[in-house]
């Protein structure tokens, strides 16, 4: 039974544009054409569009997808085996991610307690790096001599109060 593009497009439940696309890039054999010009698709394409679908569904590339059905000489249980190996790796990529965060979680209170930098503070120490004469809380002068020579020291070079 000849199919429009999008009859074969729902009968394997995919966008009319997936199937164009699949045709463009030749994954789909181009269809016949009614005089009117339209795309008529046989019962084969029905069979080999599911294919597709199946292994699109199973997480493999197109181009595997390619060599699968259009090399017959191609194992397609080593494509399989192998896009297993890459999931498998994904999934404790993934699994370290939740470990580090949940490590995160852990040390969440102690986060909060680490004094940050306020805008007011930031300027204010910039304010005393950059004006020769201006002394910080502490009563020590501010000069462009005593600035730290690493940024870990950045924040103790000069002292200042909280603002409430």
């Amino acid at each position: 039974m000849p199919l429009t593009v999008t009859k074969l497009a729902r009968a394997c439940h995919l966008a009319r544009s997936t199937v164009l696309y699949y045709e463009s890039i030749g994954l789909l054999a181009r269809p016949r054409r009614t005089p009117g010009n339209y795309r008529v698709y046989t019962d084969r394409d029905v069979g080999r569009l599911r294919q597709i679908r199946a292994y699109r569904d199973a997480g493999l590339e197109l181009g595997d997808i390619r060599s699968i059905l259009d090399a017959p000489h191609t194992d397609a249980a080593a494509v399989l085996r192998r896009r297993l190996v890459e999931l498998s790796a994904g999934i404790e990529r993934l699994q370290q991610h939740q470990r580090a965060i949940a490590r995160l979680l852990k040390t969440t209170d102690r986060l909060r307690r680490i004094p940050m930098v306020t805008k007011e503070k930031w300027t204010a120490i910039m304010s005393a790096a950059v004006s020769p004469g201006k002394t910080c809380t502490d009563g020590t002068p501010s000069s462009r001599n005593r600035r730290p020579r690493n940024t870990r020291n950045f924040s103790s070079f000069c002292t200042f109060r909280n603002r409430k």
